[in-house]
């Protein structure tokens, strides 16, 4: 209103009833509305040489929960194999996003980081997803000093980490599980969501969600319906539900006093590790456990106690949520992709058992892998790889800004557009791999021709200075399952398997296989 009654007063124009002034009122806010929706709905005019999705598809795929597969193959690829191009735009957090699918692309987003940082943004603020991760740590650090604080602390503590006897243990408990099934069909992904809960828990910070065998203990319970909010696709669509209107909302503000909850264990978690740390340093105890079965948390606050660096509470405590997060849920179901491909071609499966039995030995009995031994897998190894490109646990990495006008393996993109590389779509994009639809394992046989391909074309873990950290300990922990699973048993879907023409996953952030079923038989 005051800005109409201002035009008027600077041109002189006759004062108009009051009736008019709210309907041009009305017509400037309803015009501005137009144009917030039509850049909401409509990429801007300088990114209209690249292919997009609609808006309108994207949601409405979301919301019908359609597997991100089926989006991929119904909206992706035809604009991939239609154009020449480095990717697609698709609507985002951050607007419309460029989603790399090339790898010459990839390369140069992931080794120029001056000009492709890390987004400076604080991940939905007030949203369950930030309420629980945080946002000071190493994931969402924008780069500089910030990002090296938290590296400098982190990276070591991942190096010195592969706590294989550990995984070997568990691995053991989840002997238990499918013995007392008794070859009755069982859900894979709970129990191994279970398996990763419980490893990552211990592994990360020395807590024992005692998942494997317990599937209600309490931080089970309370952990699943945490992580059940976060992805929930509604929330996703429209954060501001979880912004503006939380107190409508009784179930989703439960959802945020788990999350306080979980939280609060592990500020006793941490207080509790550092006056241990402090008294043993105290008295000069000497620790005999190996660096590589301490846990992250122990690593972390030894390399602080040493003087190797420092953070806050907080910030530990945001990093320790990241892993948490990172390492249970994209182990989990990796794994899972990987049994379902091994449950649906027996004879990979029966190579790869093969293989297990000669480094492992095929004694009735259980055992425990040693480094040396895992090292030797080759084609378990090949069917991680493939499995990781067919099924990568993340759909795409954390967006990054462009700093500066530039060009991206030829293509231009103006200062401030989000970029991403877009993992599941660069490993099946036909222009990239041969036959990207098709299990082949033998695509990761160093001493074949089985597929010639441009470097970067695989980044389940992403790539350059900002690598996923958690790389080589979720590869291990995926290679101890995976050998003593083998060993030990047959496994096959049931016949009546929702999943028995593709693996059926969400479609929002990590790729979480719906409730497959597995038939498991002894072996011995």
């Amino acid at each position: 209103m005051d800005q109409v009654n201002t035009l008027i007063k600077d041109f002189g124009i006759p004062k108009p009833s009051k009736s008019t002034i709210l309907s041009i009122g009305a017509a400037i806010s309803v015009s501005y509305l137009c144009w917030k929706i039509i850049r909401l709905i409509k990429p801007p005019r300088k990114l209209s040489h690249i292919p997009h999705i609609s808006f309108y598809c994207h949601v409405k795929s979301i919301i019908e929960r359609k597997p991100y597969s089926q989006i991929s193959r119904e909206f992706v690829m035809p604009l991939l194999i239609s154009s020449s191009t480095i990717g697609y735009l698709k609507p985002d957090a951050l607007g419309w996003t460029l989603n790399i699918t090339n790898p010459e692309a990839t390369k140069d987003f992931f080794l120029k980081t001056d000009i492709y940082p890390k987004a400076n943004f604080k991940v939905g603020k007030g949203t369950l997803f930030q309420n629980f991760i945080g946002d000071d740590n190493i994931a969402f650090a924008s780069g500089g000093n910030e990002w090296k604080k938290h590296r400098k602390l982190v990276n070591p503590a991942f190096h010195k980490n592969m706590p294989i006897k550990l995984f070997t243990t568990l691995t053991h408990k989840v002997f238990k599980v499918l013995d007392d099934a008794n070859e009755k069909p069982i859900n894979a992904t709970k129990l191994l969501e279970r398996f990763t809960l419980q490893a990552i828990g211990l592994a990360g910070f020395g807590f024992d969600f005692d998942a494997i065998l317990n599937p209600d203990s309490e931080w089970v319970t309370v952990y699943a319906n945490i992580r059940a909010g976060i992805a929930d696709p509604l929330y996703f669509v429209f954060p501001w539900l979880d912004q503006k209107l939380l107190w409508l909302l009784p179930k989703r503000q439960e959802a945020h006093r788990l999350s306080d909850r979980f939280h609060g264990m592990m500020d006793g978690l941490i207080e509790e590790k550092r006056q241990l740390l402090r008294q043993q340093k105290t008295k000069h105890d000497q620790d005999e456990c190996a660096d590589a079965e301490k846990d992250i948390l122990t690593l972390m606050l030894e390399a602080e106690l040493s003087g190797e660096g420092t953070l806050t509470h907080e910030e530990l405590k945001s990093n320790l949520n990241v892993f948490f997060l990172a390492g249970h849920d994209t182990t989990a179901n990796a794994l899972s992709a990987a049994i379902y491909h091994l449950a649906t071609h027996p004879m990979i499966q029966q190579k790869a058992r093969d293989e297990a039995l000669s480094i492992l030995g095929d004694d009735p009995e259980d055992v425990f892998p040693t480094l040396q031994e895992i090292k030797r897998f080759k084609y378990i190894n090949q069917i991680i790889k493939e499995t990781l490109r067919f099924h990568a646990p993340a759909i795409n990495g954390l967006p990054r800004v462009v700093t500066q006008d530039t060009e991206l393996a030829g293509v231009f993109l103006p200062k401030g557009t989000p970029v991403l590389v877009n993992t599941y779509d660069l490993h099946h994009n036909p222009c990239v791999w041969t036959n990207p639809d098709r299990f082949d394992p033998a695509r990761f046989d160093k001493d074949s021709d089985a597929e010639l391909r441009p470097s970067m074309s695989w980044v389940p873990f992403y790539n350059g200075q900002r690598m996923c950290i958690g790389m080589q300990f979720s590869l291990m922990e995926q290679r101890v399952l995976l050998s003593c699973l083998l060993r030990k048993y047959e496994w096959r879907l049931p016949d009546d398997s929702k999943h028995k023409d593709e693996l059926i996953t969400g479609n929002i952030g990590l790729l979480v296989a719906k409730d497959l079923d597995v038939i498991f038989k002894r072996r011995y």
